[in-house]
């Protein structure tokens, strides 16, 4: 569990929630998002990073959204010509919301890990 004195009281370290979602952008580069990969034993490729600077410039131009659906279906709408969120699933099989903002280092919105949402346990 995460210590909330300790960012209180030493600003420069990278600030994370209790789920280690970090929560100030700054710090964040795709050293850290291929590490976070790593961990979910994704290898990423050129689309996996597309699908990261599409979530991280999304949540820096509009903050995090009302609920995992209207992401899910912005990211439908951008990438339909490839598939939409099937091919989204190919590349983050346990769920492009979860896996991509853990990834991109962005909250994640409500509703994501909701097993009838569409996140994969």
């Amino acid at each position: 569990m995460s210590d909330i004195g300790k960012y209180i009281t030493n600003r420069s370290l990278i600030y994370t929630d209790p789920a280690d979602t970090m929560i100030d952008l700054d710090p964040w580069d795709e050293t850290i998002g291929q590490q976070r990969a790593a961990e979910l034993g994704i290898t990423m490729t050129e689309a996996h990073w597309e699908v990261v600077r599409f979530l991280r410039h999304h949540y820096q131009c509009n903050g995090l959204v009302p609920h995992a659906r209207n992401l899910v279906e912005d990211m439908d709408t951008l990438f339909n010509e490839r598939g939409g969120r099937r091919y989204l699933y190919t590349l983050f099989p346990r769920g492009p919301v979860v896996q991509g903002t853990y990834i991109a280092g962005v909250p994640q919105p409500p509703g994501a890990a909701d097993r009838n949402f569409g996140s994969v346990e």
